[in-house]
């Protein structure tokens, strides 16, 4: 399907406010009125003040729709009309959407993300020799780093290279990690000095960040009431080490 080439709002008499019709089908604008013909061959004349028209700017395929950070996976077409989203595949058209800050358009990433994972597979390969399809077999006789690179070869080949929203994506463009604004009201159950709180909200608003500090300074604490806030949030979380006290302490 191709694009509207244009949207049109007219304002209803009795509620006073501006409602998209669909079926206009061409719209003449004047400096005082504007002809618009219907569906049928109907023309009428309105004045300005009774319509809001958008003619159609641009369009993007092939694209990841976001809304409220859940994907709309009924379009991968997006129109711009200003104003407006008009969502598309190929057999349909969505109604005008408003755009906000609610609202990410992700491009697909494929061809640089495949050269960039066949890279890091290629290194992986090579240092220890062990296949693009590692087995879940037992790994008795398999050295340390052996079997740190199967389990990053499987990581690698679980990222789908359509997550625009990922941090991977956001290296393979090279551009820093996107930052948040949450509403969500910070919970500290584990205590907090001002360092710490400042390192939670911190994380909480960003896609990566590292937190340093010396023994003895509460980055366990920390850790606990960053797990407590996105238990809260309803989020997943997970915890890795490369030694397992650290792990069983969190615990």
């Amino acid at each position: 399907m191709t694009p509207l080439p244009f949207l049109t709002y007219l304002k209803n008499r009795t509620s006073q406010q501006f409602e998209y019709r669909s079926s206009i089908i061409h719209v003449n604008p004047t400096e005082e009125v504007y002809h618009i013909t219907f569906k049928g061959g109907k023309c009428y004349s309105y004045g300005v003040d009774n319509v809001l028209y958008y003619p159609f700017i641009s369009t993007q395929e092939n694209v990841l729709i976001y809304e409220n950070g859940t994907q709309n996976k009924a379009f991968d077409i997006v129109d711009d009309y200003g104003k407006y989203f008009i969502y598309r595949n190929k057999d349909s058209y969505s109604n005008p959407v408003s755009k906000d800050s609610n609202i990410k358009i992700c491009n697909i990433k494929k061809d640089k993300y495949q050269a960039i994972t066949s890279y890091f597979k290629a290194i992986l390969n090579d240092s220890t020799n062990t296949s693009f399809d590692p087995k879940t077999e037992d790994f008795e006789n398999k050295n340390v780093n052996q079997i740190s690179s199967e389990i990053l070869l499987k990581a690698i080949e679980g990222i789908k290279p359509s997550e625009s929203k990922s941090v991977f994506s956001n290296y393979i463009d090279g551009v820093p990690p996107s930052i948040y604004k949450s509403e969500e009201v910070l919970i500290y159950p584990f205590g907090c000095n001002e360092s710490q709180r400042l390192a939670v909200k911190t994380v909480l608003q960003n896609s990566i960040s590292i937190i340093e500090g010396p023994p003895g300074t509460g980055k366990t604490q920390t850790i606990l009431n960053i797990v407590a806030n996105l238990i809260t949030q309803k989020k997943t979380v997970a915890i890795v080490s490369n030694n397992n006290a650290a792990v069983f302490n969190i615990r």
